[in-house]
């Protein structure tokens, strides 16, 4: 006989990533009122915060303030500022790789408007 698990039953068994290129790996977290977040739950959280108070806000207003101890949220965070710092890392390359190519055409365009680009490339370069 095969037994057919149920979709909620992969998402409690199985981490989760945030793509699959990704390092980033959460595991379901059981809180000490064992209610569980899931992993899916928390990747999600991930993928959607913009920042880190974001983040624990929508942690807060779904479990409570005292639904967590300590090391549980901090956990979470850490998961958040690895995930963000990999998305920084991708860009990082991706401006590298779009910028060799884009030099080319930038310097061709410096020489016709190069009075107008003359005083935003200073502000930049003072950066």
């Amino acid at each position: 006989m095969k037994y057919v698990k149920l979709f909620e039953q992969f998402i409690k068994e199985n981490t989760a990533k945030p793509n699959p290129d990704s390092d980033v790996v959460a595991d379901d977290i059981t809180l000490e009122d064992e209610r569980v977040i899931t992993s899916a739950e928390i990747v999600g959280a991930i993928l959607n915060s913009e920042t880190e108070k974001e983040l624990e806000d929508y942690f807060y207003d779904k479990y409570g303030q005292t639904a967590f101890k300590s090391g549980e949220l901090a956990e979470i965070k850490q998961l958040w500022n690895e995930y963000q710092a990999e998305i920084k890392e991708l860009e990082a390359e991706e401006e590298e790789e779009g910028g060799a190519e884009g030099e080319d055409v930038d310097v061709e365009a410096e020489g016709d408007d190069a009075e107008d680009d003359g005083a935003a490339d200073d502000i930049l370069d003072d950066l």
